[in-house]
C-alpha cells in the first residue's frame, strides 16, 4: 500500500484532478479513501485501491456520453412492438388484511415496562432523599437559608459591637502585642460562635 497526491491518482486514470475534486465534493467517491497531512494538503491514502474505486466513477469508459436524442427516436421506432399475450393476466392477489389486535397490551409493553421502570426510579431516589433528610445527611434548602440569614445576623450585630465594648480596654494599653492579642481573641470567639450558630441551625450539634 503505498500513498500518494490527487494529481498522481489522476494521472493514473488518464482524467484530471478537479474531476476528482469534484466527485469528492459531490459524495461520488468515498471520503476514506483521503486524509490530510500535516501541512493541510489532501492526499490519497492507498493508491492502488483508490484508483480502482475512483475508475469506476470517473473513467471515461464507465459513462460513456448519451446518444443523440434523433437517433434514440429511431432506435424506439425500429425495435419491435412487444407480443400481447393471449391469455389473461393473472388478478393481482389483494394483500391479507392485518390480524385483529384481540390485545393491545403486548403493542404498548415497551412504553409501559419504561414508563414503570422510571417511576420505580423516581420513587426509589426520594426514598433515598427522605431517609438522608431524616439522618441529617441532607438539609432542605430553606433551612440553609434560615440558618446563614441567622448566623451572618449574629455576625454582624458581633462585630458591630466590639470598637464600642473594646474602647475602653484599648484606650488605656499601650501595648501593641496585648493590643493584638485581645483583637485576635474577639474575633476568634465571633467565629466561634458563628460556627455554633450553624450547627444549631442544622440540627448538627
Amino acid at each position: 500500500m503505498s500513498d500518494g497526491s490527487i494529481r498522481e491518482l489522476a494521472r493514473r486514470i488518464g482524467v484530471s484532478d478537479v474531476a476528482i475534486n469534484k466527485a469528492r465534493a459531490n459524495g461520488r467517491i468515498p471520503a476514506s479513501l483521503f486524509s490530510v497531512r500535516p501541512s493541510g494538503r489532501p492526499y490519497v491514502i492507498d493508491l492502488d485501491a483508490a484508483e480502482q474505486v475512483v475508475r469506476s466513477v470517473l473513467s471515461p469508459a464507465a459513462s460513456p456520453g448519451k446518444p443523440r436524442a434523433d437517433k434514440v427516436r429511431e432506435r424506439q421506432a425500429a425495435a419491435p412492438a412487444p407480443a400481447v399475450a393471449d391469455e389473461p393476466l393473472p388478478a393481482t392477489r389483494a394483500a391479507p388484511p392485518p390480524p385483529p389486535a384481540d390485545d393491545p397490551v403486548p403493542m404498548q409493553a415497551g412504553g409501559y415496562q419504561k414508563a414503570r421502570a422510571m417511576r420505580e426510579a423516581y420513587a426509589a431516589k426520594l426514598a433515598q432523599l427522605d431517609y438522608q433528610q431524616k439522618v441529617g445527611q441532607v438539609v432542605s434548602k430553606d433551612e440553609m437559608k434560615a440558618a446563614l440569614f441567622s448566623a451572618g445576623r449574629q455576625l454582624r450585630d458581633t462585630l458591630t459591637q466590639l470598637p464600642t465594648r473594646l474602647a475602653p480596654q484599648l484606650a488605656s494599653e499601650q501595648d501593641q502585642h496585648v493590643i493584638s492579642m485581645m483583637l485576635a481573641q474577639e474575633i476568634n470567639d465571633a467565629l466561634k460562635e458563628l460556627a455554633h450558630a450553624f450547627q444549631r441551625a442544622t440540627g448538627d450539634h
